[in-house]
């Protein structure tokens, strides 16, 4: 009878133990997916007003290339020419600047230890 009590009791222990184990783990991929969201979301946001800049700088630049070639046509294309050449560069360079800069941020945030 004792060891019946006693080996229900080890059971219920290990129900709870499971149980808080379960929940630590739902806390924990909380906080790190939080964390990459809302590294993530600033990093939208930076690149959104980062693409009005060269936007609105683009056309005022087309537009002044144009008053000083005396041609609207020619100061959009020099800038279209401009843009594609800084495209052409990071494109044949987006393994080194982009995806292995990325990967790592990601891989740090979702290592990232509460305690550091």
């Amino acid at each position: 009878m004792e060891a019946a009590n006693k080996l229900e009791k080890l059971l219920d222990h290990l129900k709870e133990y499971a149980e808080t184990r379960y929940q630590i783990g739902i806390l924990n991929v909380q906080g790190k997916l939080s964390i990459v969201l809302s590294s993530l979301a600033s990093k939208v946001i930076l690149g959104i007003l980062i693409l009005f800049v060269l936007l609105f700088g683009g056309i005022g630049t087309a537009l002044w290339l144009g008053v000083y070639f005396d041609n609207t046509f020619i100061g959009y294309f020099y800038v279209a020419g401009f843009y594609f050449l800084i495209l052409l560069i990071i494109f044949f360079n987006r393994e080194k600047w982009i995806k292995s800069p990325v990967m790592n941020d990601l891989i740090k945030k979702i290592n990232f230890d509460e305690e550091n």
